[in-house]
């Protein structure tokens, strides 16, 4: 669920100018550009660039999706509860704000769903996302 085209709403939340994600061996960043209502972002500490554009990477949604993650097998393959649901923990972040959610992924073949903390379903921005899965609690939004 979208706003409409030329709308771009804060999400309902405190403001978040950074996004730092830790996922172990590596970390993002995200930088909030007011100018261009866009995220830029790091991998550890430098700016990734597009190989096709040679432009560093932006987003104008940001998704942290907390979940249980454990090690499947010996080789070190992982499995991801992909379930969510109404205990689950998220964050949408957008238009220089952050706001926590809630998110779903009924079955692997059905697209996540987004909703606020009290179960309504979210709209977002327009414009391209990023969405990471993660450990809980690896994120911090400033």
């Amino acid at each position: 669920s979208f706003h409409k085209m030329e709308e771009q709403v804060k999400p309902e939340g405190g403001d978040c100018t950074s996004v730092n994600i830790n996922f172990g061996a590596q970390t993002s960043q995200f930088t909030y550009d007011s100018e261009r209502n866009l995220y830029l972002k790091q991998l550890n500490g430098t700016p990734q660039i597009d190989g096709s554009t040679q432009e560093q990477l932006a987003f104008t949604n940001l998704f942290v999706l907390e979940t249980d993650i454990s090690v499947r097998d010996e080789v070190g393959h992982k499995e991801v509860n992909w379930a969510g649901g109404s205990d689950s923990t998220g964050y949408y972040v957008s238009n220089g704000g952050v706001q926590r959610i809630h998110w779903s992924k009924e079955a692997e073949s059905q697209r996540l769903k987004f909703f606020d903390e009290n179960g309504k379903e979210l709209k977002i921005n327009r414009g391209k996302s990023y969405i990471a899965v993660n450990y809980r609690s690896q994120a911090v939004f400033q």
